[in-house]
Parts: structure tokens; sequence; C-alpha cells
């Protein structure tokens, strides 16, 4: 079953939009990156966390 990613917000640091779900140690960490201002998610272990996290931060600003 597949999970459904949510989302992604503008980066609540700079308001771009211009951000990218990433990943490193062979696809096994998640982030998300603002390529605007540099602004970068918690590394998670897969990609709705990752949305999530990052959304979460948005909201919370």
């Amino acid at each position: 079953m597949k999970s459904k990613i949510a989302e992604i917000y503008p980066c609540p640091h700079c308001g771009s939009e211009n951000i990218t779900l990433e990943s490193h140690s062979y696809r096994t960490w998640f982030y998300i990156q603002c390529h605007s201002c540099g602004e970068k998610g918690p590394e998670v272990n897969d990609k709705p966390t990752a949305v999530l996290a990052w959304n979460k931060g948005v909201i919370g600003e």
C-alpha cells in the first residue's frame, strides 16, 4: 500500500516555492530543502514524514 504524500508548503523563511524533497544515505533519510534561501527541514526516514515535518514548521511560524 502506497502512502499519499501531502502538498509541500512554501518555505517559512523566505516564502519561496523553489523547494524539493531530497534524500541521502542510500535513500534511507529524507528532508525538504529550499533552494532559494537554503532552509532545510529535519531528516526523517520516510518521505511522507519529511513533508509533514516541513509543513509543521511552516504552520508553527
